[in-house]
């Protein structure tokens, strides 16, 4: 018997989708294991293929036939024009385009002058200028940080879209396993734990995640080099003054007096009494000391 087969975009599209498709009774037991390697999952009671692929990728395996079904972002199924059916609009991952710039690009947009525009949507943005706006403009494709483009004069503006949080990051954390999240915090990756925490800020089911993530693995990755503990003790010692719910930090304090006193890494303990002077949950508290 043939499969059906569906292609998710990564990240918070493929999360919520299968939410949804929970709650018709399509399920898929082996999509729940964050550690695994597997590329295809499978539900063989109901016949069923599921695969995981990046945004842009996932009209193109409906056109050729790889995938019966995709679930991608509108945004992409317009800058990537395959021949495919929009069946229905699922009513999540809300988000909109918008032209951005500095105040002095307002002048620019509104005679009608040449401009450049730096964007990852190329062709949503030929269509707004040329066809919408009847503008002029020249068009830079950019892969990322598209922000960029007016801070460094590359361009005069931009044409990105605009969600509560970035897709592109989400994507990243969550296709890292457990012990690739540690082993980066471990090795103290530039700018990492910057990311991590403001995408755990974005809200409580990402900072769990993060953390019971980090909490599962960092262990095994530090061994037996006490040295290494450090960079966990200052990444919950972080999350502990960041605000987040209590499930969060108790985690988090976990970490921390785990590294401070069987460990006995005396940073951490260091740390300890900065968060009881600065102020903590009576819980935490009784956590720390533990």
């Amino acid at each position: 018997m043939r499969y059906l087969t569906f292609a998710l975009a990564k990240g918070r599209l493929a999360k919520k989708s299968l939410e949804m498709f929970e709650k018709i009774g399509i399920t898929c037991e082996e999509m729940k294991d964050k550690d695994s390697r597997k590329l295809i999952f499978v539900n063989e009671e109901l016949k069923l293929k599921f695969f995981l692929a990046k945004g842009p990728d996932v009209p193109t395996y409906v056109e050729y036939g790889a995938a019966d079904i995709g679930v991608v972002g509108k945004d992409t199924i317009m800058e990537e024009n395959r021949k495919v059916y929009e069946v229905l609009d699922l009513g999540f991952g809300k988000c909109r385009m918008c032209v951005c710039g500095p105040a002095s690009a307002k002048e620019l947009l509104a005679h009608h002058d040449m401009i450049r525009v730096a964007s990852k949507y190329p062709r949503i943005a030929k269509d707004y200028f040329y066809n919408q706006k009847h503008q002029t403009v020249d068009i830079i494709k950019l892969n990322g940080s598209v922000e960029l483009g007016p801070i460094v004069e590359l361009s005069d503006v931009i044409v990105d879209i605009v969600e509560t949080h970035d897709d592109e990051i989400e994507s990243y954390i969550y296709d890292l396993s457990a012990e690739k999240i540690s082993t980066a915090i471990l090795h103290e990756k530039k700018g990492f734990v910057d990311v991590l925490l403001a995408f755990m800020k974005t809200s409580e089911e990402h900072a769990l995640y993060v953390i019971q993530s980090v909490d599962k693995s960092y262990q095994e990755v530090c061994g037996r080099t006490f040295v290494a503990y450090d960079p966990f003790a200052s990444f919950a010692y972080l999350v502990l003054r960041s605000g987040f719910p209590y499930v969060v930090n108790e985690t988090a304090a976990n970490i921390l007096r785990f590294v401070a006193r069987d460990v006995n890494r005396f940073s951490a303990q260091h740390m300890i009494e900065d968060i009881k002077n600065i102020g903590v949950e009576p819980m935490i508290e009784e956590i720390l000391d533990s």
